[in-house]
């Protein structure tokens, strides 16, 4: 601060403060945060990767029984679909 004074600059307070914490461990600022939904995002994720793993049976299942009936196909991926969420 001496410095500062000797040269004619302004004494800011952030100068003086050095050791004071800036933001508290458990408040923080909301404006700090992203604008959009995180949770709608990973909702979205979550969503698609279901879709992909429900596809990915299906191709299974025409690769290797090409033979299997319409109905136990439709209910093999029913009971698929009802475990994955």
């Amino acid at each position: 601060m001496i410095w500062a004074a000797q040269k004619g600059l302004p004494k800011f307070s952030f100068l003086r403060n050095r050791n004071k914490q800036l933001m508290s461990d458990g408040n923080f600022n909301r404006n700090l945060l992203p604008y959009h939904n995180y949770q709608s995002g990973v909702r979205a994720g979550r969503a698609q990767m279901k879709a992909m793993a429900l596809q990915a049976v299906q191709d299974v299942l025409h690769d290797n029984l090409p033979d299997l009936p319409a109905t136990l196909e439709d209910k093999i991926l029913c009971q698929f679909h009802d475990n994955l969420s």
